[in-house]
């Protein structure tokens, strides 16, 4: 029988890890081009192991919830989390899963990004 040892557990997981990071970078350039234009890659893969520590801290593990919090990430700050207070408690409550307390996070987000359009189309009309 073959004995994996924990070191090359470690190893392999860290190997992973970092195909994640990779693919997670050519998915936010593809879907946020003009957000990260000015960002080289060697910074955007440390915004997303950073992200991706953050998020571990909240419960946040699966891909796919990874993926969205690395979505709203680029879209509102690698620390929108930490820089504004209602996120983290919207993320750490105990009352629902992770992917639940994500999903209302994004939900907040998206009005948030309706409010500024809309206040922006006003400006826009009253020529301020």
């Amino acid at each position: 029988m073959m004995k994996i040892r924990d070191a090359q557990v470690r190893v392999l997981e860290r190997t992973r890890f970092q195909q994640f990071v990779l693919e997670m970078m050519t998915h936010l350039r593809t879907h946020f081009p003009e957000e990260l234009a000015s960002l080289p890659d060697w910074e955007l893969g440390e915004e997303i192991e950073g992200c991706l520590g953050r998020a571990a801290t909240y419960g946040i593990t699966s891909r796919r919830d990874c993926a969205r919090y690395l979505a709203l990430a680029a879209c509102f700050g690698w620390s929108f989390d930490t820089e504004l207070k209602w996120p983290a408690q919207m993320l750490q409550d105990p009352t629902s899963s992770p992917s639940v307390r994500l999903e209302r996070v994004h939900e907040r987000c998206l009005q948030r990004l309706d409010q500024e359009a809309t206040t922006s189309a006003y400006r826009r009309e009253l020529g301020l």
